[in-house]
């Protein structure tokens, strides 16, 4: 492989030396780039990479709690649009989930903006329950009510 020229010209890399090994070496950014791209094989999306390990604590941690909060509202919104408006379920839980996702994107977007990393982590957190609810509630729906 060779030996690689760093962006800060102050060290080379060799090509075969892990990536961890060179982070602790040098912080310089797109020093793992080659050519466009990237050598890192644990990369985030551009969008994500503003997030510290405080942001995805806090995701991690309040993901129980979080998924459980959009489960009950997805299931009251849902059982109080069938007591308002008596009908067949998937309507109802079509149109429950949308407003739930209505929520959730404006919960999202509002944290997401914030300057505090544990505001950005709930938004993670929102954002990522809302999938594993309604992705939940989709294989319910079709397995056991067969809709």
């Amino acid at each position: 492989m060779g030996v690689l020229a760093h962006p800060c010209q102050h060290h080379t890399i060799n090509a075969s030396m892990p990536v961890s090994a060179h982070r602790s070496l040098c912080r310089i950014p797109g020093a793992f780039e080659q050519d466009g791209a990237s050598r890192d094989l644990m990369t985030t999306p551009t969008y994500l990479d503003g997030l510290d390990s405080r942001a995805w604590a806090t995701a991690t941690l309040s993901a129980p709690l979080v998924t459980q909060l959009v489960l009950v509202l997805l299931i009251a919104s849902a059982w109080l649009l069938g007591k308002w408006f008596p009908g067949p379920a998937l309507p109802l839980f079509a149109a429950s989930a949308a407003g739930v996702f209505v929520l959730c994107a404006v919960a999202t977007f509002v944290l997401i903006r914030s300057t505090s990393s544990r505001a950005r982590g709930m938004a993670l957190s929102v954002a990522g329950s809302y999938v594993v609810v309604l992705g939940g509630a989709t294989v319910y729906g079709i397995w056991m009510l067969q809709w």
